[in-house]
């Protein structure tokens, strides 16, 4: 073994590279240092070793299974499809797009990967984050692009298999209230993920679109209260308006449904319609949620004027485990902040921030009903 061990520390200080210095060893090495090799290379030992990496080759990377992988971090959007496609089905626990490029793929990458989803999907049983996901409606009405056709019910019938999902962050696009209302079927599909803690949406959709894809969020939100595991929730660009009364009255019928289990933290970025009075359909939302809620998070949700700030104080004060309030924006010049902060019956316990009409500032609340202490402005 001490002549073997010579050997090889003298082929590699000698050649550039372990395989070289090998090949070097075998064909001009000394007949006495091959033949020690060789020997060595028969031993039991040796031979378990490369039996045991054989078997691990073929258990990590399989033709007919595909690579044994848990957590896929693709950072390019032209792997996206490839990833999804060659990774072993009951291996896979996370897709996690993290890369700029994989962020934001191009249409074809994002074709491709929709495809693929449609396929593989449902076969994703112990799936359990998804996301960053771009569902463009658009390209799958009527077939679009031609490899679109007819995948959104089958991505449907997916998720609607994702037992084990328990984070999504998925974006919806569309411009047409055909793509629109296929895209609110899609969504009661993710509420049979009766796992699902944490649930990112986000649209990019015109003014006509916002009723249909309110309807469907709508009724994913009543199929996830029949599991009440929802922890988390986070809506960005809704056209909140466009929401009827009985619609608005059913959201918050729906969230009312999860008894107080959840959601425990509420985000809404971004209204499309704030200066329509956004927030005031979003109290519906909170309305429902208050016997839960524990923080709230609002993005430029206002009017510029602070329509519907004077609502979402005393939505927040129905809110008895209401903990934090951060308000992310620009915020108008006549906002009172003591009169929201009693309409909200809370205490700030951070340092004052001015809130002006031309600077944006951030704005943490914590609440305290029994330290409040003030009186009516």
């Amino acid at each position: 073994s001490s002549r073997l061990g010579s050997g090889l520390h003298t082929c590699m200080a000698s050649c550039y590279g372990g395989s070289a210095g090998l090949c070097w060893l075998l064909f001009e090495g000394d007949l006495g240092l091959r033949s020690s090799l060789l020997l060595g290379l028969g031993a039991a030992d040796v031979k378990r070793l490369a039996a045991s990496s054989r078997k691990a080759q073929t258990a990590l990377v399989s033709p007919e299974d595909g690579v044994c992988i848990a957590h896929l971090r693709p950072r390019c959007s032209t792997i996206l499809a490839p990833a999804a496609q060659g990774c072993r089905a009951e291996a896979l626990r996370s897709f996690r797009p993290v890369g700029p490029s994989a962020l934001e793929p191009a249409d074809a990458d994002s074709d491709a990967l929709l495809a693929v989803l449609a396929l593989r999907l449902g076969s994703f049983v112990n799936l359990e984050e998804l996301g960053p996901l771009l569902v463009d409606g658009d390209a799958c009405d009527n077939g679009m692009r031609s490899r679109l056709r007819g995948v959104l019910p089958k991505i449907a019938a997916g998720f609607a298999r994702c037992h084990q999902l328990t984070a999504l962050d998925i974006s919806l696009h569309c411009m047409s209230v055909s793509s629109a209302q296929q895209l609110a079927e899609l969504l009661p599909a993710v509420g049979q993920c009766r796992s699902l803690q944490r649930l990112h949406i986000e649209t990019d959709s015109s003014l006509q679109c916002g009723t249909a894809l309110m309807s469907g969020l709508v009724e994913m939100l009543e199929a996830l209260s029949q599991w009440r595991q929802l922890e988390q929730l986070a809506l960005g660009y809704i056209w909140w308006t466009e929401s009827s009364e009985e619609v608005l009255e059913r959201l918050r019928v729906a969230l009312e449904a999860f008894s107080g289990s959840g959601p425990r933290q509420l985000e809404i970025r971004y209204p499309q319609d704030q200066e329509l009075g956004a927030l005031d359909a979003v109290c519906s939302l909170l309305e429902g949620a208050s016997a839960g809620l524990e923080q709230v998070r609002i993005v430029e949700g206002w009017g510029h004027d602070g329509a519907g700030l004077s609502a979402l104080g005393q939505a927040l004060g129905a809110c008895p485990r209401l903990q934090l309030v951060d308000l992310q924006g620009v915020g108008p010049g006549n906002f009172d902040r003591r009169a929201f902060e009693y309409s909200s019956r809370c205490a700030m316990v951070c340092p004052p921030i001015e809130w002006t009409s031309h600077m944006p500032r951030r704005f943490g609340y914590r609440f305290s009903r029994s330290a409040f202490l003030g009186t009516p402005p």
